[in-house]
């Protein structure tokens, strides 16, 4: 089951968000919900923030128990979807907005961000800062990569 976990570095609380078509939970400590043994967890030890998962829509209803994921949010066009993370259009919008809003609450204008999926390529960090711009390019391009992580600056 993929996760996508999005941080924003040097954020002391996390912001109030608008109304999304997923679900997303925030916590002040920086901690995965992917088990026994995350990808990206010693890259979240390093720093300080907010964190945010995203979730199945699904899951945005207090009643619903199930395991936080999002699967549901990626596009399915491809038979390879495992391997990148493409947003299906309908939530793609969202989460532009939200990246935008994350980067403009860090006092670093620092944004991590995270896919994990046990089934997935192996693990890459890419270790310069990708702008926001340029993210949503690659995005559009199927160029942003499971498994992975990202560092966005404005």
């Amino acid at each position: 089951m993929p996760s996508i976990e999005i941080v924003c570095v040097g954020q002391i609380e996390p912001i109030q968000l608008l109304e999304m078509p997923f679900a997303i939970e925030t916590e002040t400590g920086l901690r995965s919900h992917r088990s026994p043994s995350p990808l990206w967890q010693a890259e979240f030890d390093k720093v300080g923030g907010c964190i945010y998962h995203l979730g199945n829509p699904a899951l945005r209803d207090p009643q619903c128990e199930g395991i936080f994921f999002a699967s549901e949010l990626l596009s399915k066009e491809e038979d390879d979807w495992f391997h990148f993370v493409k947003l299906a259009p309908e939530y793609a919008p969202s989460l532009k907005t939200l990246l935008d809003s994350l980067l403009k609450a860090s006092p670093l204008d620092k944004v991590f961000f995270t896919s994990d999926y046990q089934f997935g390529p192996h693990p890459q960090r890419y270790k310069r800062p990708v702008k926001l711009q340029k993210f949503w390019q690659m995005h559009n391009e199927k160029k942003i990569k499971m498994n992975a992580f990202y560092e966005l600056k404005r």
